[in-house]
C-alpha cells in the first residue's frame, strides 16, 4: 500500500506533466508537437512559427517556418527545411510534426516518420525519468528568434545562428577569429519559393573586416573595410518617421554587426533577395507593402571588379544610371575601344612606370580595394613608413578602431600587385569613404611633380600634400585661403609667427607657409581624421565618440587652452574656439588650430578692448 508522502509525489509529478503539456503557445516541450493547423505564437505576437505552403506558387510542397504575425501579407524570415520540403499526401491521415526530443533536439519529421530536419545539438541525456520535470524547452521569442533553453537556463541552441533570408533586428552577423566561422542569410530560390537560392551575404571569413554577398562560390558584391565606427544611424520615412540603429562589435574573439530600431518603428529587416540584392526594407502601412530603402549593390558599376585593375565605379554622382567607370590618377585604359563601348574588364594600366624612390598620392573619398594585406600594430606613420619602404607596395591605407574592443585597435592594410573593386563615394555614401595612399610615378620628385589636392570648397580648404626631398615623403595639411577670405595678410601673418612661437601636443605644429600675390597658404601637420566638426555632426562619424573618446578630447583642448592662457610665453586668446577649429590626429588627439583672429596679451595685462566683433 503506498504511503501519504507517495501519494503527493505522484500527484505532483501528474500535475507537472499535464502543466507542461499544457505550456504556453509560445514554446514547445517533451511530449507537446506541433502539427500543420497548429502555430507557436511569441509572447508579445509579433511573430509566429508553423507550417505554411508558398503563396502564388505552383510548389506544393508544405515547410515550417516563422513569419511576422501582423502584417496582412505573409512574409516569412526563417525556413526550417528549405533543403528537404514536407510533401505529405493530402489524403494521409498522418501528419508531419515538429517535436522536441529527450536530448533537447527539434526534430521534423513527415507522415512517414522520416526526419526531413533536426538542430543537431549534443547534450548529455537525463540521467533519471525525474530529470523530465525540468528538462529542455524551445520558445519563440518575440523577436522572431526560436531558442532551445536547457533546464539550468543555458541557450543550447537559436534560429538567430542559423538565419533564413532576413537579416533582422537583435541578430548577429559577422566572423569569429578564431574558426573563421559566421552567420550567412541566404536567398530563396524565387520571390515565392523558399527552397535555397544562389545568393548568399555575411562577413568575408578570409578579411572579417569587409562583407560579401556571393553567387555561389563567386563574390558579387563586397563592402569597403570598417573603418571602425561603432553606431550608424538612419532615419528613414514610411508609415511615419523612425530610426535603425547598427552596431559593429569588434572583440579578439569576433567581429560582428547587429541592428536595433527606435520606439515605434515599423517592421524592418535586410533581406537577400533571389535576385542578388541586400535590401533594406520598412513595412509601410500606407500602402500595406515593402518599401525598399536601400540596397546592395547600390549600382551596376558597383558589383564586384566591374571596372577591373586600377579602375573605380565613379558613383560621385546622386544618378545611379550616370554611374561609370575611370581610371585612378596616372592609368590610362588598357584598353580604349573596348573602355569606349562599355566593356571595362581589362581595366586600366599605368601610364608611366613606378619606380621605388616614387611618393604617394592621397585618394579621398574611396571604398578600399580588394586583397589587402592587415598589418597589426601599427601607428598612422608606421603604417606608412612600412609600405614606402617596400618596393612591392602598391598602395596603403589606415584607420584607427577607437572603438574596438580588441587590444590591438589599428587598422594597418597594405597592396602589392593590381588594385580591384574600387569605387569613388559620395552623397550618404560618402561617410565610408578613405583615403587610399598610392604609389604613382613622379610623386615626390620635385616640385612640379608634388601632389597637393585641395578637397573643401571653404575659406580654408584642407588638403594632403605629399612632398619627398632628402628625408623622403612627407605628409602634411594645406589650408588655403581664397582670394575673397575675410582673413587677409595681418590675420596670416599673426597667424604664422604666433604658430611659430607655440610648442604643445594640443597646438596643431606649422610646418611651413607660402605668400605670393593674392595666394596664401600655410602648411601643417598632417591630422587624418580631420576636425571635430566632421565627427561631431556625421551621423556616421559620431558613432566612435563614446563617452571615454570625448572625455579624452576635452581634456586635451582643455590642456592647449591652459597652455595658451598661462604656460606659455605668450599670453593668448584665441576667440575663434569652435569644433571645426579642433583637429584630430590618428589616435583622435586634439590640436586647436587656426589662431588667425587672437590676440597676444601683455606680461601684466590682464583686459582689452576689441573694435570689432571677430569669431563665430
Amino acid at each position: 500500500m503506498m504511503n501519504r508522502q507517495g501519494s503527493i509525489s505522484i500527484g505532483v509529478l501528474l500535475f507537472l506533466l499535464s502543466w507542461r503539456m499544457c505550456a504556453s503557445d509560445d514554446r514547445l516541450v517533451l511530449g507537446k508537437a506541433l502539427s500543420p493547423g497548429t502555430t507557436l505564437v511569441s509572447d508579445g505576437g509579433a511573430f509566429t512559427m508553423g507550417f505554411f505552403s508558398p503563396s502564388d506558387s505552383n510548389n506544393s510542397s508544405l515547410y515550417l517556418g516563422i513569419w511576422y504575425s501582423s502584417l496582412p501579407k505573409l512574409t516569412v524570415v526563417w525556413v526550417a527545411d528549405q533543403s528537404s520540403p514536407i510533401t505529405d499526401h493530402p489524403s494521409s491521415s498522418l501528419a508531419s510534426t515538429l517535436s522536441l526530443n529527450n536530448d533537447s533536439n527539434l526534430v521534423l519529421s513527415d507522415a512517414t516518420g522520416r526526419v526531413l530536419w533536426t538542430t543537431n545539438i549534443t547534450v548529455g541525456a537525463p540521467a533519471s525519468p525525474s530529470s523530465v520535470l525540468s528538462s529542455s524547452v524551445a520558445v519563440l521569442l518575440n523577436t522572431g528568434n526560436l531558442v532551445i533553453r536547457s533546464r539550468e537556463g543555458t541557450t543550447l541552441w537559436q534560429s538567430f545562428d542559423h538565419p533564413g533570408n532576413a537579416f533582422l533586428p537583435g541578430m548577429k552577423l559577422g566572423m569569429n577569429y578564431r574558426t573563421h566561422s559566421g552567420a550567412r542569410i541566404v536567398s530563396w530560390k524565387s520571390a515565392s519559393d523558399p527552397l535555397l537560392g544562389s545568393f548568399a551575404f555575411g562577413a568575408d571569413p578570409a578579411r572579417p573586416l569587409q562583407m560579401i554577398i556571393w553567387n555561389g562560390s563567386r563574390v558579387y558584391w563586397r563592402s569597403s573595410p570598417w573603418t571602425g565606427y561603432m553606431v550608424d544611424s538612419n532615419y528613414q520615412k514610411g508609415g511615419g518617421e523612425s530610426a535603425i540603429y547598427t552596431a559593429v562589435v569588434n572583440t579578439d574573439e569576433e567581429i560582428y554587426a547587429s541592428f536595433t530600431l527606435s520606439d515605434g518603428a515599423p517592421p524592418m529587416q535586410y533581406l537577400m533577395s533571389y535576385s542578388g540584392d541586400v535590401e533594406l526594407q520598412s513595412w509601410s502601412n500606407d500602402s500595406s507593402k515593402w518599401v525598399t530603402f536601400a540596397k546592395y549593390p547600390p549600382r551596376e558599376c558597383s558589383t564586384f571588379n566591374y571596372c577591373g585593375a586600377f579602375g573605380y565605379c565613379d558613383s560621385s554622382s546622386t544618378d545611379a544610371a550616370s554611374s561609370t567607370c575611370r581610371c585612378i590618377e596616372g592609368f590610362e585604359p588598357t584598353s580604349g575601344a573596348e573602355w569606349s563601348n562599355g566593356n571595362f574588364s581589362q581595366g586600366c594600366r599605368r601610364k608611366e612606370p613606378v619606380r621605388c624612390a616614387d611618393g604617394f598620392v592621397g585618394l579621398p573619398g574611396m571604398k578600399m580595394p580588394d586583397g589587402y594585406t592587415f598589418v597589426p600594430n601599427r601607428s598612422f606613420e608606421e603604417c606608412a613608413t612600412g609600405c614606402i619602404r617596400d618596393c612591392s607596395c602598391v598602395a596603403y591605407a589606415y584607420a584607427n578602431l577607437s572603438s574596438s574592443a580588441k587590444k590591438d585597435s589599428t587598422r594597418c592594410l597594405v597592396w602589392s600587385g593590381e588594385l580591384i573593386d574600387m569605387e569613388k563615394v559620395a552623397g550618404s555614401w560618402g561617410d565610408f569613404g578613405e583615403t587610399l595612399y598610392l604609389r604613382l610615378a613622379g610623386a615626390g620628385r620635385g616640385p612640379k611633380t608634388s601632389a597637393v589636392k585641395y578637397a573643401l570648397p571653404t575659406h580654408m580648404r584642407h588638403s594632403t600634400a605629399i612632398l619627398q626631398g632628402l628625408f623622403g615623403c612627407k605628409e602634411l595639411a594645406v589650408k588655403r585661403l581664397s582670394i575673397g577670405s575675410k582673413q587677409g595678410i595681418v590675420e596670416f601673418r599673426n597667424e604664422v609667427l604666433l604658430i611659430a612661437k607655440l610648442q604643445h601636443r594640443n597646438l596643431v605644429r606649422l610646418v611651413g607657409c607660402c605668400m605670393e600675390r593674392d595666394e596664401k597658404l600655410l602648411m601643417y601637420e598632417y591630422l587624418p581624421n580631420k576636425s571635430l566638426d566632421a565627427t561631431l555632426f556625421n551621423n556616421t562619424r559620431k558613432s566612435v565618440l563614446d563617452w571615454t573618446l570625448r572625455f579624452k578630447i576635452v581634456k586635451g583642448i582643455s590642456r592647449g587652452l591652459l597652455y595658451l592662457h598661462q604656460d606659455s610665453r605668450l599670453t593668448i586668446i584665441h576667440r575663434d574656439l569652435k569644433a571645426s577649429n579642433i583637429l584630430l590626429d590618428s589616435e583622435m588627439n586634439p590640436k586647436i588650430s587656426d589662431f588667425g583672429m587672437a590676440r597676444i596679451f601683455g606680461d601684466n595685462q590682464e583686459q582689452a578692448n576689441t573694435k570689432q566683433v571677430v569669431g563665430t
